[in-house]
């Protein structure tokens, strides 16, 4: 408590000190979600007189202490011996951290209120940056209704239950209640990502519905906590590899041959579906993209007198062996940003994109 954590940039877990400690952890698959050294300074963010109570594992509970910050980071912090109230915040060996905050948290400028949730509880921020934690979080409001997130939840829902889980409506924003709901009348399904040796997270295309595309619906999790989204799909994925101080970047996700055995199912599932109508361009980006194709597949429209056809992998190369240059048009996704003079080819967004 007054050396690493007080360290800006200095983190326990790489420290001499732990691994002093725990000798041999690191060869039983220890982790830490730890990674850069200045996790605990972002609680001055909320305000500036904060109490952390401690009891290390392995000590005994009179070597509890507390450590005292009354002006932030702007004078020396105080360590003292807890209170008894302090103590009953421990309930076994782990930390407590108490944050007096600047401003009201549901007010429009805090905390809670900022994140723009329409029902503006603690518990949907709480959830809605760890969706899936490896510990039961319990979450009292103001008011003293309590709601807790279980450990690990996501990994056995199925669709509507997953959508129903990660999908916070938010105020000012264009409410996909309706779309969230049709989806969930679809029978749609999540399928897993996985080899024999991990479970990488689940997946399902989302089929397509006018121009809309969502991200609220497909989250990135590391070590349950939401790092980023992923358009045009439902479901989650999990990685290990953040390489961001801001947890909203990674260097991998998913082999490509793990994933082609994903695309397998999510093929098999589009192409037996009654509503395979409603995946047209999806469809084609999965074929596209895991090589489930040949001269016949469409990749491209041609427009002319405001009408469009699709134009075969065939027909293009034909094309070009009869033309010295080709022009694509991007049109807009609204009725307005159609421009009727650009008869021609077409650019196509499939709606889907794996990077290698």
């Amino acid at each position: 408590m007054t050396n690493e954590l007080l360290d800006f940039g200095g983190s326990y877990w790489k420290s001499n000190r732990f691994k002093y400690d725990f000798q041999g952890i690191h060869s039983k698959g220890f982790e830490s979600i730890g990674k850069f050294g200045i996790g605990f300074f972002s609680t001055f963010m909320l305000g500036e007189k904060i109490t952390i109570t401690s009891w290390k594992f392995g000590e005994a509970i009179t070597n509890m202490k507390t450590l005292d910050f009354h002006d932030g980071l702007s004078s020396n912090p105080i360590l003292r011996d807890p209170s008894e109230e302090e103590k009953s915040l421990v309930i076994d060996r782990g930390t407590s951290i108490t944050i007096k905050i600047k401003e009201d948290p549901f007010s429009k400028t805090g905390f809670i209120g900022n994140s723009q949730f329409k029902d503006n509880t603690l518990f949907s921020l709480v959830k809605y940056f760890i969706p899936s934690p490896n510990v039961k979080i319990t979450i009292e409001e103001l008011d003293g209704n309590i709601n807790t997130i279980k450990p690990n939840t996501i990994a056995d829902l199925e669709f509507n239950d997953f959508i129903d889980h990660v999908h916070i409506i938010r105020k000012e924003s264009i409410d996909f209640t309706g779309i969230i709901d049709l989806f969930k009348k679809l029978n749609l399904e999540l399928f897993e990502i996985r080899d024999e040796n991990r479970l990488y997270g689940k997946l399902a295309i989302l089929p397509q519905v006018g121009n809309i595309g969502l991200s609220s619906t497909s989250i990135v999790l590391s070590n349950g906590i939401r790092i980023n989204e992923l358009g045009n799909f439902a479901g989650y994925i999990v990685t290990d590899d953040v390489i961001s101080i801001k947890r909203d970047e990674f260097s991998k996700l998913v082999p490509y041959d793990v994933l082609k055995n994903w695309a397998d199912q999510q093929k098999q599932f589009i192409e037996s579906s009654p509503t395979k109508n409603l995946y047209t361009l999806r469809h084609l980006g999965l074929l596209l993209t895991f090589n489930y194709f040949d001269d016949s597949l469409p990749i491209t429209l041609t427009k002319k007198d405001n009408n469009y056809n699709f134009f075969t992998i065939k027909q293009f190369k034909l094309y070009l062996k009869n033309n010295n240059e080709v022009k694509f048009h991007i049109e807009g996704h609204t009725l307005g940003g159609r421009l009727p003079n650009c008869d021609g080819f077409i650019k196509l967004s499939f709606g889907f994109d794996i990077k290698k």
